[in-house]
């Protein structure tokens, strides 16, 4: 994305920070709540079938 580290995680945490306020913004319009969770309190056990990977899940 780019070269220098620090502007590439600065530009992706402002991009995340637009999604979750119009994610936020539309909750409130259609009457509906956004739960946010802490990345650190997140599973990585698949809860079909009790998987554990160190990355990503197969869609």
């Amino acid at each position: 994305m780019v070269k220098n580290h620090c502007l590439a995680k600065s530009i992706n945490d402002a991009s995340w920070g637009l999604f979750r306020r119009w994610l936020e913004y539309f909750a409130v319009k259609f009457n509906t709540q956004v739960v946010v969770v802490n990345p650190r309190m997140t599973s990585q056990k698949c809860s079909d079938c009790e998987a554990t990977r160190s990355w990503g899940f197969p869609l």
